[in-house]
């Protein structure tokens, strides 16, 4: 009797060990600034991505689908090493994103929710972001990054300048900035088109708010599936003179 209890736990642990090695096959291991093509062909699903994060990483997840699909659902989150949900889930022309301060050396999950009545092709991007602030910061964007996402930060509430350059007279990306603070999202600014290498605009800032910068190949749009040039660019605040 004994013996067979204790072959019953073996097959038990063999069982749970397997079940265990089949799920952990389906996360997908994922690193920064990666396009990752996830194919939700049964139409509703999730997708499950693994990375290491360094504590102040600062992270945007965000999500597209290939084409145009009327009524689908899209859900995004972090979650850290215990799986408790961190970052902000924010959402722009219909289409949701998520950007998390690590708090932590870690390995994150990055969880990608899909539902709607007929399958699709998703885009899905985790990269390594940061803030514009008074000091210069040069990216690079475009490529097979279908957007760049960046956090305005400013330490006073006052009147500042944002400035844009770059060296490349034929790229014409298009830049968008919007306050999430408040209960409606408000666009601060949108820029784009060829010929514009460089510019300038003065807008009131509060230093409690979260402004998002977004940087793609579209006006409207934070997901195209087309790539676009890869370029440097430097943006910066200054305060209004």
């Amino acid at each position: 009797m004994r013996m067979l209890r204790w072959l019953w736990i073996v097959v038990i642990l063999i069982i749970s060990v397997a079940a265990a090695a089949q799920d952990d096959d389906e996360i997908l291991r994922a690193e920064y600034d990666t396009v990752y093509s996830i194919d939700f062909e049964a139409g509703s699903g999730e997708a499950v991505l693994r990375f290491a994060g360094a504590e102040g990483d600062v992270v945007s997840l965000l999500a597209g689908i290939d084409g145009v699909i009327f009524g689908a659902e899209i859900e995004l989150e972090i979650r850290n090493g215990e799986g408790r949900s961190i970052g902000t889930q924010y959402d722009y022309a219909l289409q949701p994103f998520v950007i998390a301060e690590l708090p932590a050396d870690d390995v994150y999950t990055a969880v990608v929710n899909f539902s709607h009545t007929e399958g699709a092709d998703l885009d899905i991007l985790i990269a390594k972001t940061a803030y514009i602030t008074t000091e210069p910061l040069t990216v690079t964007v475009g490529g097979s990054k279908f957007a760049t996402l960046l956090l305005l930060d400013v330490d006073d509430s006052d009147e500042y300048i944002l400035e844009y350059t770059h060296d490349r007279g034929a790229f014409a990306p298009h830049i968008t900035a919007l306050d999430f603070s408040n209960m409606f999202m408000e666009t601060l600014l949108r820029i784009g088109g060829d010929g514009i290498t460089a510019w300038q605009v003065t807008t009131n800032l509060e230093a409690s708010a979260t402004y998002v910068v977004m940087i793609s190949d579209e006006y409207s749009f934070l997901y195209s599936p087309s790539e676009f040039s890869e370029a440097e660019i430097t943006l910066s605040l200054a305060t209004q003179p």
